[in-house]
């Protein structure tokens, strides 16, 4: 006898909700697959809840009104995020990068040069690839300062990788 699957149900639709006398539009998203609730900002820098199917929607209002500090925070510092502009400023490795973009629709490219980071991409792409390109600098670096540890210590070179932490920034294990 096999096991069936179980479908998932999933949907999404824009909602809103009164926290403290302000009107607060989020995105929900339902899943059948969820037990719990989370509350995130995404990308596009609105509230994103992500709730079970069956929870009413008053459970995820007392979720929205418990969490409206935390969430009223994280959307004012979204807001006063800099705006991507050819020639700004970013770090990097305890100095700064000038960005030299040039805009465009068919053309994607990233180099870095004399201390200039120069990228060709659509705005809407401008800053994913810079936060690939920091990534893959990211991992060059750590392998490098890794394996002359390893070698300082004579150890031979563990297995590791770089991930997008949001919540867990390390793991360790025998």
């Amino acid at each position: 006898m096999s096991a069936r699957r179980r479908t998932v149900r999933r949907e999404q639709e824009l909602a809103s909700v009164e926290l403290a006398g302000h009107r607060l539009d989020y995105l929900l998203k339902r899943s059948s697959a969820r037990r719990s609730l989370s509350l995130r900002v995404n990308r596009e820098g609105m509230a994103q809840v992500n709730a079970p199917w069956s929870m009413p929607q008053s459970g995820i209002e007392r979720f929205l009104s418990r969490h409206a500090d935390w969430l009223r925070g994280q959307l004012d510092q979204r807001q006063g995020a800099p705006r991507w502009t050819d020639g700004m400023r970013l770090p990097y490795l305890g100095s700064e990068l000038r960005l030299a973009w040039r805009p465009s629709v068919t053309l994607r490219g990233i180099r870095e040069q004399g201390g200039i980071l120069y990228c060709v991409a659509h705005e809407r792409d401008l800053v994913a690839m810079v936060a690939d390109w920091y990534r893959s600098r990211a991992a060059e670096v750590l392998a490098d300062r890794l394996a002359r540890v390893c070698a300082r210590l004579r150890c031979d070179l563990p297995a590791w990788r770089l991930s997008d932490a949001r919540t867990r920034w390390g793991s360790l294990s025998a």
